[in-house]
């Protein structure tokens, strides 16, 4: 199964008067990058906007315009079906927006961890199957490479059917292909950031080395952890025993695992199986030995495809159902323009206090309104990310730290 080709979008400039929310639920997230609303467009419907939020003097409006010139460009080389679709940006008084689709499940994490759910094998297959195949397509763009840095479950969206979307490449490091898999080392004085929980020993042991997709391989095998076991992958533990434990080699308990096996039936449990060893393939200590995610995925594609269909659908059906998945409607009257805005004080002011001017961002142009000559690649720099965890539906996640 080959992820397919799709042809770049142009990204719109949208009108930060056109995108109206409700002040009192708007903000669904929030990190270290700011904050995510959810906002009501009048021909796209419901949206969801990362505000990035800008601070201090020149010197750092410039690394703000360079982080967010990054994060679109690779926003809109990744497009494809298993990696979150990104429609543009907007500018707010100290900072800007970029500007996603919504989606109504929440995240991977989130779903996995509730236990009012049920989740059948075959379900939480096809959700692994989407996931590795949106990082088997950052993983082999033609021309060039990103390395996503930071796979977990909650960088993992999902929409109302319970399909699996790859999101947040605030901490993705891109560069150009020379025949093997080679990323730029950060910038002098950048701050790195990752959860450790995923990060892979190698890693760990040397924050500085250059990302490659070998990280993301043992960040997805953590994935599987949690899709099999339900659980966190380590007790609460104090960051840095935690990250000695692993760079020892210690990886997470499979107990739980074992006692999913002990009550499922003989298609399940080999199903179990399967995905039980490509887990600890993919946390192998040795770099090496970890497979490329798209042998994985193809794998678990052949354990999808021996599926009854119409058994995954009922899966669907039952899960979102116990979701209870609630969409509140405010009254018209209640919204007001995202430009009102402010990533300062995260809060929706009044008229003539968002009248202040808007950051000055000179963003990627489309094919449209870009002048004759001008490239329409954005400029690659380096960024890093922050962590979050959303509990609340149909957040649009993201983490990305402004240096």
């Amino acid at each position: 199964m080959a992820s397919a080709q799709p042809s770049q979008p142009n990204l719109r400039e949208f009108d930060a008067d056109d995108i109206l929310c409700d002040p009192k639920s708007s903000i669904v997230g929030s990190g270290s990058f700011g904050v995510v609303l959810v906002g009501k467009h009048k021909s796209l419907n419901k949206l969801a906007v990362k505000v990035l939020e800008c601070h201090g003097g020149e010197q750092t409006k410039e690394r703000f315009k360079n982080t967010a010139m990054e994060e679109l460009g690779k926003l809109q080389t990744a497009q494809t079906e298993n990696v979150v679709r990104t429609y543009g940006w907007l500018t707010l008084s100290c900072g800007m927006g970029i500007v996603m689709q919504y989606y109504e499940g929440g995240n991977l994490k989130d779903f996995l961890l509730n236990n009012r759910i049920t989740k059948g094998i075959p379900l939480r297959l096809r959700q692994l199957v989407e996931t590795a195949d949106g990082i088997a397509f950052i993983h082999n763009l033609p021309g060039q490479k990103l390395v996503h840095n930071d796979i977990k479950p909650e960088n993992i969206l999902l929409t109302k059917d319970l399909h699996a979307k790859l999101t947040d490449f605030g901490s993705a490091k891109l560069a150009a292909t020379t025949g093997s898999t080679t990323v730029r080392l950060p910038a002098t004085g950048e701050k790195i950031q990752f959860t450790a929980l995923y990060t892979a020993p190698e890693k760990l042991k040397k924050v500085t080395i250059r990302p490659k997709k070998e990280h993301d391989v043992y960040g997805y095998g953590l994935v599987i952890h949690m899709s099999l076991s339900c659980e966190e992958p380590y007790p609460p533990t104090e960051i840095n025993t935690l990250t000695n434990a692993i760079i020892n080699g210690e990886r997470p308990d499979c107990d739980a695992i074992d006692d999913l096996k002990a009550g499922l039936e003989n298609n399940d449990k080999g199903a179990v199986e399967v995905m039980e060893e490509e887990m600890k393939r993919c946390w192998e200590h040795d770099p090496t030995r970890r497979p490329d995610i798209t042998e994985v995925r193809d794998k678990f594609q052949s354990l999808v495809d021996a599926q009854n269909p119409s058994a995954i659908l009922e899966q669907v059906t039952n899960a979102v159902r116990q979701m209870d998945l609630k969409v509140e409607r405010p009254a018209e009257n209640q919204l007001v323009p995202i430009r009102q805005f402010s990533p300062r004080d995260k809060t929706f002011l009044t008229t003539n206090e968002s009248s202040r001017p808007a950051v000055n961002i000179d963003l990627p142009s489309t094919s449209r309104d870009r002048p004759a000559g001008q490239s329409s690649r954005p400029q690659v720099m380096e960024a890093a990310n922050g962590v979050t965890s959303s509990q609340q539906q149909g957040i649009i996640s993201g983490q990305f730290k402004v240096l």
